[in-house]
């Protein structure tokens, strides 16, 4: 992945595009595309680590005001905790999603339990909470997940909404 700045950005909201991470045609989805319609930095996976996290300076960063790592189990384990941390230095809100299947599960919580207590905001889909956990209700996954030192985790559930776990408790979303 390549980034570069993204100077003739539309801008959008008062906030533009100050960096992209570009990826192989089509892998980009979801939230990268999202957060990049609203304006935001956006690195996709492997973000993390290599060439990415080299890329990515401390100007950058401390100008910030939100980090999302996409496909935050895809990073480089330690890279990616030292951009996170760095990122909470600077009082950036930090954020991150999960790309693998959950039935990776068990390798997925040992690559991103590090991290995890660099999060403001974990967004895990139901699928990949319950089996992280071990649990078998999405507001006991969550709370099991921010247990592990996220400030919230905000557990994905298609058309049932979602549930946010935080330290005012749990909160349903409808779709």
């Amino acid at each position: 992945m390549s980034l570069f700045p993204a100077d003739d950005a539309p801008e959008s909201d008062g906030m533009r595009v100050v960096c992209l991470g570009v990826q192989a045609p089509g892998t980009a989805r979801g939230t990268a595309l999202a957060l990049t319609k609203l304006g935001a930095t956006v690195l996709g996976p492997g973000a993390g680590g290599g060439d990415a996290h080299d890329a990515v300076t401390r100007g950058l960063i401390a100008s910030a005001t939100h980090l999302h790592l996409g496909a935050v189990d895809a990073s480089a384990p330690e890279a990616a905790a030292a951009l996170l941390a760095l990122a909470r230095e600077h009082g950036v809100i930090t954020a991150a999603d999960l790309g693998a299947s959950a039935d990776q599960a068990a390798a997925v919580l040992a690559r991103i339990a590090p991290l995890l207590r660099h999060l403001d905001v974990f967004l895990p889909d139901a699928a990949h909470a319950l089996a992280l956990t071990g649990t078998a209700d999405l507001a006991a996954a969550g709370a099991a997940l921010q247990a592990r030192g996220v400030g919230m985790v905000a557990v994905s559930s298609g058309v049932d909404g979602a549930v946010v776990i935080d330290a005012r408790g749990v909160t349903r979303v409808p779709a």
